[in-house]
């Protein structure tokens, strides 16, 4: 039993680079739902169906290992237990204020298979030395092939993806075939691999890197001569990894890796004028990056947006710092807040601290930070007490992942991927780790085996449960979507489909939102009209649903409702250019 379990948690800590790479709580768009089993082994998961994962690793490890000893000294366990209690019960301020029930749900229910897949690598590694040191070697193995994927994509991805859109628009005599901003996403030469985003993907090289070219270099001392041999293995990681990452062309991971190189510069012990020096050259890097940005790259334009958001979060915290905006409300009050012009309109601030901090106030700010302290103290504790140079190598490479993720998930939505959040916290639990077969043996813990053993059992078992419902309902409106995108549109279809979605997931207004569109384009303005009404009823605070109303009562000739729609979708988004009022 303990053999089969350990695979199935090294298989799915080999996974998670390569299937839960896509954002989360992300309900307004659908993954790819694919008919046949072939196409399920290439594409990326759904991101909710991460809970599905980590429920059944949690109900695994709880059953097949002892459960490990509580303690102020273990670690692990205060890791594990802070992203499976801490985190989701930081993040429940964000329910009292929500407008809509839809956010604060699927954010819980990532942060529960996120702390469920957590505790069950930290269970397992305490009991289990054999699975902590091939745990390491999974994540290594999925981050190469990880790389591979990313090299491929940039050899020949780009192109092929080019030459597709190209053989479109010639086989059907059109110039545009997608909206601007698909078209230059289709054609957009930045690496994301098997993630959502570019971005996302710079932040998850940042976190693992390290450690993989650790357990790579531990991997060549198995040959001969093992010098060269770790010359090679490790050179070859490096150049494909870092180039990999550069591929990226993510200007936030840059500059990470940059005040990460600096920082961990200034810690070493040299004389003062070598980090004189230091401090100098990274001065002049970071200048001719912004020079760069500016000249010949793609501008401050993003940048700008970022730091109006961090705006916006520390307004929306200083007026609400009990409850903050409430889950999926931070772009209520952004578009409100904005200073920039334009359409942008964010429905995370991209940021962890501002996230939690906006939407769910100064509990969720501070239950971020007591997580993340918990990690680097438990992890610095481990390096300082290392006996030997290769220990302190090994949690210096921890150290240094874990830190580079936290300081891009300041400026990022790494916060909304399950595998990079999943291993920020797994390899700092795993890595902390003592199992039992290399110290003395445990003091009796307060609560007995068996209570915790149905504790873990039963959070593994909900978050099954609570993912299969949420994948099923997403599967239906991914259904809906199709139909409304039919070729030969059936207006009893999509009513059907409607139906069927809404009755899955009643608290979600995109079901409606999306039939509305349909009989928007369709000109049929009464029933589009029945849809964004439903829609706005579940979605009260949403400005595009005003602006969706206005057109709808424009084209009927209700032109007071129109009129009072209007000003409702510029009293929530001031900045729009398409909102503004009629003269």
């Amino acid at each position: 039993m303990k053999q089969c379990c350990r695979l199935l948690l090294w298989f799915l800590a080999f996974l998670l680079p390569l299937k839960f790479g896509a954002f989360a709580v992300s309900p307004v768009t659908t993954s790819y739902f694919p008919e046949d089993l072939f196409s399920w082994a290439i594409v990326t998961w759904p991101g909710q169906s991460f809970g599905i994962a980590g429920g059944v690793a949690l109900l695994l490890a709880a059953i097949a290992w002892p459960m490990p000893k509580i303690s102020l000294r273990n670690g692990s366990l205060g890791i594990a237990l802070g992203f499976l209690v801490l985190l989701p019960l930081a993040a429940l301020p964000g329910f009292l204020r929500a407008s809509c029930a839809e956010y604060p749900i699927l954010t819980l229910a990532h942060l529960a298979g996120i702390g469920c897949a957590v505790t069950a690598f930290a269970i397992a590694a305490e009991a289990d030395e054999i699975f902590r040191k091939g745990f390491f070697s999974a994540v290594a193995a999925g981050v190469l092939i990880l790389g591979v994927l990313g090299a491929q994509q940039y050899f020949t991805g780009f192109e092929e993806q080019a030459r597709f859109l190209a053989e479109q628009q010639k086989a059907t005599g059109a110039e545009t075939l997608y909206s601007q901003a698909l078209t230059g996403r289709i054609l957009d030469t930045r690496i994301f691999a098997t993630f959502t985003g570019c971005n996302a993907l710079a932040g998850f090289l940042l976190l693992t890197i390290p450690v993989t070219i650790y357990t790579i270099s531990r991997w060549s001392l198995r040959f001969e001569p093992r010098k060269w041999s770790k010359l090679l293995f490790c050179g070859t990681a490096i150049v494909l990894l870092a180039g990999v990452f550069l591929g990226t062309k993510s200007r936030g991971g840059f500059l990470t890796a940059i005040l990460m190189a600096g920082g961990t510069f200034f810690l070493l012990p040299l004389r003062r004028r070598w980090k004189v020096l230091a401090a100098s050259l990274l001065g002049c890097v970071i200048l001719a990056g912004a020079w760069y940005i500016g000249q010949r790259g793609r501008g401050f334009g993003s940048m700008a947006e970022r730091i109006d958001y961090l705006r916006s979060g520390v307004i929306v915290l200083c007026e609400q710092p009990l409850a903050g905006t409430g889950w999926g409300d931070f772009m209520h009050e952004h578009m409100k807040l904005k200073k920039l012009p334009g359409t942008e309109a964010a429905n995370d601030p991209h940021s962890l601290l501002t996230a939690f901090a906006s939407q769910s106030g100064i509990f969720g700010l501070l239950g971020v930070l007591a997580l993340t302290g918990m990690i680097f103290f438990v992890l610095f504790r481990r390096f300082k007490s290392g006996e030997t140079t290769d220990e302190k190598i090994f949690f210096a490479a921890l150290l240094w992942g874990t830190g580079a993720f936290f300081v891009h998930a300041l400026m990022d939505m790494d916060w909304l991927v399950p595998c990079s959040m999943t291993l920020w916290g797994a390899l700092a639990a795993v890595g902390a780790a003592k199992p039992d077969s290399r110290k003395e043996a445990p003091e009796r813990s307060k609560f007995s085996g068996y209570g915790m053993r149905i504790f873990f059992g039963a959070a593994g078992i909900l978050t099954v449960c609570f993912a299969w419902n949420l994948v099923a309902s997403e599967k239906a409106f991914d259904q809906l979507i199709a139909a409304t995108s039919a070729a030969q549109p059936n207006d009893g279809q999509v009513i059907l489909l409607y139906q069927k979605a809404q009755q899955m997931r009643q608290s979600s207004p995109f079901p409606a939102w999306r039939a509305g569109d349909y009989f928007l384009q369709h000109r049929q303005y009464a029933m589009a009209e029945q849809f964004f009404e439903k829609a706005q009823q579940l979605l009260p605070e949403r400005s595009s649903l005003h602006y969706r109303r206005y057109l709808t009562a424009r084209a009927r000739g209700d032109f007071a409702a129109a009129k009072a729609h209007l000003e409702a979708a510029h009293k929530a988004f001031p900045k729009h250019p398409d909102y503004q009022p009629e003269q």
